[in-house]
């Protein structure tokens, strides 16, 4: 069961980290959907960075009282919510909020991640840390090539919706790992 649930992290750290990169590629098309220039953009794009940090700190501490799972499985679902609150953005502000909320659920996700992984493999941490970070390192080389191809296809909403889906799928898949450990430890 824990191979199950790794490889569900795998998935979701992928899913995580696209989130993170993928508005890099979207700065044009962003300009002209929200008629802004490159530099408020750009500003808007780096708080998805910001959002990565911001829960760092507080999620420390909730991980003393709270299941490093459960805290994998919102931020599961965060990501989801805030992929649809970007893809929906009908003006910048509310683009704010979604670029903000997505980093908010990548760093949420990744404070509780590495330590549950530790906790599934405590023989080989390093080995699984590694391998989990080079699932999110495979995103952010697949994220630029994935979000153009999509734009040229549809709009940069529809990433997004990509996105949302992607999200919610993974989270499903750990939280169903997540039933069966439970049922079988």
């Amino acid at each position: 069961m824990t191979r199950r649930l790794y490889g569900s992290l795998l998935g979701m750290v992928f899913v995580v980290n696209f989130g993170r990169v993928a508005f890099a590629p979207l700065v044009e098309p962003l300009q002209a959907a929200f008629d802004v220039g490159p530099a408020a953009v750009g500003a808007v794009v780096s708080l998805v960075w910001f959002g990565t940090a911001l829960p760092r700190l507080p999620l420390s501490y909730v991980l003393t009282r709270v299941s490093r799972r459960r805290v994998v499985v919102v931020s599961g679902l965060v990501l989801t919510g805030a992929a649809a609150v970007t893809a929906l953005s009908p003006d910048i502000r509310i683009f704010r909020i979604g670029v903000l909320a997505v980093g908010v659920a990548s760093g949420t996700y990744f404070v509780s991640a590495v330590p549950l992984i530790g906790e599934l493999y405590p023989d080989r941490v390093g080995k699984r840390i590694g391998i989990h970070g080079t699932a999110a390192q495979l995103a952010a080389v697949a994220a630029p090539t994935v979000v153009v191809s999509v734009v040229a296809l549809t709009t940069w909403r529809a990433v997004f919706w990509l996105l949302a889906a992607t999200a919610l799928a993974t989270t499903a898949v750990f939280a169903a790992g997540l039933r069966r450990t439970d049922q079988v430890g």
